[in-house]
């Protein structure tokens, strides 16, 4: 795409018209900028507009949100930054500048260092060659500095480098490599914001490889770094760095090729957990044995062991990257179930026989995130192995879980059969931990269909006291 067919696309939505109309008769410059021509170039459907002027950017805001009906909030009073909120995925940024050349020249990368000018509708001002680089697909940076100036674009150019499919200059990579130690001064709101956008787009891993190759991997996730020191001898990787991405690959494509289907009756219920947590079931994948590093001990036969590596992972996860990630309660909570709990669907495989009270304490354990917990175990277990027996093996103990997991929630969806009411009327116990005993039995008869009803059930609990008296 040219120029001039660029210019004709983005004349042609709407609301640059209608925003160029605003601008006409108004005493400053107006610039439509960055992403949202980048976007266009690119045929991506936009979300996000940035204007900039030379004027009052709170009384054009406000002006543009009387106009197209949008609310406008501050997000920086001192720098002049307002955003007029569309819909909840539709936004106009608007900022108050003194020139565009210098605005242009201070942004990240060529292809966001775009401009036209909304008052006329004609000029499209490239000063760095933006748009061969478009049209080269390819990311370059505006400066030397970039890196120096706002280190958060280390992490940004791979993340738009893997959203919108473009390779990154040798440039770009060198001036890189040398800044990776500065992302540590980046605040974790930003990483975060920054990060989970990459682990979001489809193909991530071969951009997480690139990250590690300079370094930037590293910063951010030290035990990962540090998981080339553990071997994995029995294992297709030969250490724990390598089976930590080989595992972050297979959960990509578990989720993108739906590998899930072969659970078959089971696939929505794994698809729908997939949706809402993509970017935590990732990062799970990448720090899921991170607590190896703490754990490794070799017994008096020379096998080396892992004993309770997830709940110190756990923990980890608790203490450094809640806070490095700035990671929400809720997110914390899944990646903590995730961790804890990625090892009992194979440790239950390893079973002659797995019993309903071995999946009624992992399906309570696990809580809602059973499924997450599942597929976690299955992409770790493909990595461990690249497939074959233990695979079949694992997807057997899976199917067998979700089917026990399907039939509790239904359970659990149902009304109680009883409460610790009956059990004071009908055999007038008192209120202690008992209650908690017999109504989790209760429970687990009822989802194994031992018990249907109300009758059944105070007849099971009788069973239980008469056992405990003897």
């Amino acid at each position: 795409m040219e120029s001039a067919e660029l210019v004709k696309k983005l004349k042609s939505k709407k609301i640059i018209l209608t925003l160029s109309d605003l601008v006409k008769d108004k005493p400053f410059d107006a610039w439509l900028v960055g992403g949202c021509i980048r976007d266009t170039f690119l045929r991506i459907g936009v979300k996000d507009y940035d204007i900039t002027i030379t004027g009052n950017s709170r009384r054009f805001s406000s002006l543009v949100a009387k106009k197209l009906k949008g609310n406008q909030f501050c997000l920086d009073q001192k720098m002049g930054e307002f955003r007029i909120m569309l819909s909840r995925k539709r936004t106009i940024d608007v900022k108050s500048i003194k020139d565009i050349s210098k605005d242009l020249r201070e942004r990240d990368f060529t292809i966001n260092a775009l401009a036209l000018n909304i008052k006329n509708l004609e000029s499209l001002y490239d000063p760095f060659n933006g748009i061969k680089d478009l049209q080269k697909r390819v990311i370059s940076p505006v400066s030397r500095r970039i890196f120096e100036e706002d280190p958060l674009r280390l992490l940004r150019m791979f993340r738009l480098a893997s959203s919108l499919s473009l390779s990154i200059t040798k440039e770009a990579i060198v001036l890189a490599r040398k800044s990776t130690k500065r992302i540590n001064s980046v605040a974790s709101e930003r990483i975060r914001t920054e990060l989970f956008l990459l682990l979001n787009s489809e193909k991530s891993y071969p951009y997480i490889k690139k990250m590690d190759k300079i370094g930037l991997l590293a910063m951010l996730f030290p035990e990962v770094e540090e998981g080339k020191r553990i071997p994995q001898h029995k294992y297709r990787s030969s250490n724990l760095k390598e089976h930590s991405l080989v595992c972050y690959d297979i959960m990509e494509k578990i989720i993108n090729e739906k590998r899930y289907l072969v659970f078959e009756g089971f696939a929505s219920i794994l698809e729908n957990f997939v949706k809402k947590h993509t970017e935590v079931l990732k990062l799970a994948a990448l720090l899921h044995d991170i607590g190896k590093l703490y754990t490794m001990r070799e017994d008096s036969f020379g096998s080396v062991h892992f004993w309770m590596h997830e709940k110190v992972g756990e923990k980890r996860l608790k203490e450094y990257y809640k806070d490095k990630l700035a990671l929400s309660n809720k997110e914390v909570e899944i990646l903590s179930l995730l961790i804890l709990h990625h090892m009992r669907a194979h440790l239950l495989s390893r079973e002659s026989e797995v019993t309903n009270h071995a999946l009624y304490r992992f399906v309570k354990d696990g809580k809602d995130v059973i499924p997450g917990i599942l597929l976690l175990s299955y992409a770790d277990s493909i990595s461990s192995t690249g497939g074959g027996a233990e695979v079949k093996k694992a997807e057997k103990i899976i199917n067998k879980i979700l089917k026990y997991y399907v039939t509790s929630r239904k359970v659990k969806a149902k009304k109680r059969l009883i409460t610790g009411y009956d059990l004071i009327e009908n055999f007038g116990l008192k209120p202690g931990s008992i209650f908690k005993t017999i109504l989790e039995a209760v429970e687990k008869a009822h989802i194994e269909g031992k018990i249907k009803n109300k009758k059944q059930a105070l007849e099971y609990v009788k069973q239980i006291i008469a056992i405990e008296k003897e």
